[in-house]
């Protein structure tokens, strides 16, 4: 059975929440999730999405050198469509694949990267928006 109206309405004010923020990078306000938005492209990033033989020994052996793969990648405008099409039967699906995108990016990314700060923000942002609609309203999502 799909997500209910009151559960998608919700699911989509929180992904409004997410789209919504905004930060002044020098001169240009930028919205935040705009890197977000797509996935990695396969042909520029390949080894974000397959791990080589080669990187897996060196994982054993020479932890600093592996190269990090993101088994589940997800970005904003897929869970958008899946969620515009009744794709999604759990609330708790919906969330799982919003947090990770913010996850993936924290991963995959240097701790100190803009990626990095820009995916902890939205995944805070999330969390308190999904907290506020369950604690202040009468709208349970999960």
């Amino acid at each position: 059975m799909p997500l209910s109206a009151q559960q998608t309405a919700a699911i989509k004010e929180v992904l409004q929440t997410i789209l919504a923020q905004t930060i002044t990078r020098g001169k240009r306000l930028v919205q935040v999730a705009g890197m977000f938005m797509d996935l990695v492209d396969r042909q520029e990033w390949p080894q974000y999405y397959e791990a080589s033989p080669l990187r897996f020994l060196s994982l054993i052996v020479f932890k600093k050198y592996f190269q990090k793969v993101i088994p589940e990648p997800r970005c904003l405008k897929n869970i958008q469509t899946s969620l515009d099409k009744g794709r999604y039967k759990e609330p708790l699906d919906v969330y799982r694949d919003i947090s990770l995108v913010f996850w993936n990016a924290l991963f995959y990314n240097e701790p100190d990267s803009q990626i990095a700060d820009d995916a902890n923000s939205l995944k805070v942002w999330s969390f308190v928006t999904l907290f506020q609609i369950n604690a202040l309203t009468a709208r349970r999502v999960f």
